[in-house]
This record gives C-alpha cells, structure tokens and sequence, in this order.
C-alpha cells in the first residue's frame, strides 16, 4: 500500500508510494477515501458520499457541506457528487452547450476542464470537421477533437497528443490534466 492519507490525492493506478492510499483506503475519483457500502452499512463521514470504484466502494469528499480551498470551485458533477477543481472553460454543467454538442468535463487531481464536444459516430468518420477524429477518451460517447501526430504533436497550450480509441490509431488534443510528476514520466 501507499503513504496517501484520507482526502489526499491518489491515482487508480498507482505508479509508486506518492500516488497510492494508505492501508485500509481506495482511491476514489482520485481522493483517497474509507471503505464503505451502498445499503448504508458503513457509512461515510460525514461530508461525503458512498461511490463504486473499480475496488469496491468507497467515500469520496463532497464540496457542497464542505466547500472548496482558495481559487477553487465546487462542481456539482451529474451523479450528485461535488468536486473541487481549479476550473478552466465555462461550467457546461450550468451553461448548456450549443445544440448538438455535450458538455465534457475532464478532472484530475484537482484542475477540472470543461469544453463543449460535438457528438460524432466512429463508424461516420466524415461527422467531424477537416482536422478532427472521433474517438472516447475517458468516457463512452464519442466527440470530434482535433487531430494530431503523436511524434510531432502540435497541440493547443492546456492539451496534450492522446490515443482516443480502443487500439490507438487514432490521435487526439485533449485537456492536459497530468501533474509535472506524470508528464514527467
């Protein structure tokens, strides 16, 4: 196990100490959080909600009892649950985005990117722009991105060059959210 106590921030997939939870915790939506169960058994603290991870299910801090640090802002996420992240975009949650596009919201740690992504079908390539690919990275719909070239990515500052399908042969920018220590590695 790792040195991450309650409420600090952790990775699912922890490539060290640093970024994984102590003995006895999850890493739930990136916090490190108690164990606790749906039917109300074990409960959370109070503050926080009961949420399945891919571990179990464990507690996650709601901001909406607790509020947010300094230059931070509660997100109330469509499941019910509050995040707090350092927000860049308009919250796409309060502000619908125009007809035929979905709101994404892309959060890590505790930076939170919203943007709005027209929808698109992977089987109908031509849906998206000159430019653009549809691919799903980090969620089942798939959205136009613009297109780029992992060996010499040319993204928009804030983004970064990922694979955005299944078997990687499609490249997009999306919303950099790794920390230095993951871009780093």
């Amino acid at each position: 196990m790792g040195g991450v106590k309650e409420k600090g921030f952790c990775s699912t997939h922890p490539f060290g100490l640093d970024d994984a939870c102590e003995a006895g915790l999850l890493c739930v939506l990136g916090r490190c959080g108690r164990p606790c169960s749906p039917d109300g058994g074990v409960r959370c603290p109070e503050g926080g909600s009961c949420t399945e991870t891919e571990n179990g299910w464990g507690c996650f801090p709601s901001c909406r009892q607790s509020g947010c640090g300094a230059g931070e802002t509660c997100v109330e996420l469509r499941d019910g649950k509050s995040v707090c992240v350092h927000q860049q975009g308009e919250n796409c949650f309060q502000q619908p985005c125009p007809a035929g596009e979905d709101c994404r919201f892309f959060f890590s740690r505790n930076r939170g990117v919203f943007t709005c992504r027209r929808r698109c079908n992977p089987a109908v390539p031509e849906e998206c722009s000159p430019g653009f690919v549809c691919g799903a990275p980090g969620g089942p719909r798939s959205h136009c991105y613009r297109s780029c070239n992992p060996q010499d990515p040319k993204c928009a500052e804030g983004d970064y060059c990922a694979p955005v399908n299944e078997d990687r042969s499609l490249w997009a920018c999306v919303p950099d959210l790794r920390g230095a220590e993951d871009r780093a590695r």
